[in-house]
């Protein structure tokens, strides 16, 4: 018994560890190119002053930058150490999970065009949207950074013609990749203690209350850590037994508040704007979720 948890506990580990390194190494690659190319405070000059269209802007970011929920949090630290609004840049930290490509490709995939899979997309929207603008709103966006930004390998100065930017964006992102690295296994580790311990059995229990199954897979999808293109095949599995509305939650809070890139969030922002980002979007998340069960029926 002991020898069987043990193996689970491994595979669980390796795969989740491995799963998720080609994030952090695009993530890795994407800040160097951004850390070369781009001049601190530029920005300023060329984004929309209005704060709705720029933290759309960070919506729509996560859409075309296929980094992950994990290579995210590189190229949010990055784009906001360069000037980009807080809450752009929580906008798409919080969407670059749920809308990159790879995810709306296995959502459809999994659910085709039906409700589940718009539900998943509409929320990928609003909910990093909304939260981008309650930061805005409450000025939580200085001191959001927990690091300085002269320790954050920022080259900060233009690009000059037939200077070798290509070798110093790859150093950008060498030193982000092993830096980032120990805190990627810290994560899968969590992740792999987390689904070893959780009482499945239990979970399934509660599949039919409108409310408390979507706690239960709020709470699957948190500690499964299977990243937005997996949680979509994944859920297909708990449809039988599961209200739709926790099949959402499952889709969307699983893949914005996955507890494998906790570690990577807590050393990139403060431990405050950590706590803001889960709680507000599970409070979102299990809102949305409740009111497809109550008054919605798929």
């Amino acid at each position: 018994m002991i020898l069987d948890t043990a193996l689970i506990f491994v595979t669980r580990l390796g795969s989740s560890f491995v799963e998720a390194v080609p994030f952090l190494l695009l993530g890795a690659l994407a800040s160097g190119l951004i850390d070369v190319l781009l001049v601190r405070d530029e920005m300023a000059d060329i984004l929309p002053r209005n704060g709705l269209v720029v933290t759309l802007l960070g919506v729509a970011a996560g859409m075309a930058l296929p980094v992950g929920g994990i290579g995210a949090a590189l190229v949010a630290r990055r784009l906001m150490s360069k000037g980009l609004p807080a809450s752009a840049g929580i906008a798409f930290l919080l969407a670059a999970p749920l809308l990159n490509p790879i995810a709306i490709a296995a959502t459809i995939a999994a659910y085709g065009t039906g409700p589940i899979a718009i539900t998943r997309i509409a929320l990928g929207v609003a909910i990093p949207l909304v939260v981008g603008l309650i930061f805005a709103l409450n000025g939580e966006g200085d001191g959001l950074l927990r690091a300085p930004d002269d320790q954050q390998g920022s080259v900060n100065q233009p690009m000059i013609e037939g200077q070798r930017w290509h070798t110093r964006a790859l150093r950008a992102a060498g030193d982000e990749f092993f830096e980032l690295g120990p805190y990627l296994a810290a994560g899968a580790l969590l992740s792999a203690v987390a689904q070893t311990m959780m009482p499945r059995a239990a979970l399934a229990s509660v599949g039919a209350g409108p409310v408390i199954s979507v706690a239960a897979l709020s709470l699957l999808g948190f500690v499964q850590s299977n990243g937005a293109p997996l949680d979509a095949l994944a859920s297909l599995a708990l449809r039988a037994g599961f209200t739709s509305g926790s099949i959402i939650a499952f889709l969307v809070f699983g893949s914005i508040a996955d507890i494998r890139r906790l570690p990577i969030l807590a050393h990139v922002l403060t431990g405050k704007a950590v706590a803001y980002l889960v709680v507000i979007t599970l409070l979102l998340t299990i809102l949305a979720a409740v009111i497809v069960n109550l008054w919605l029926s798929w």
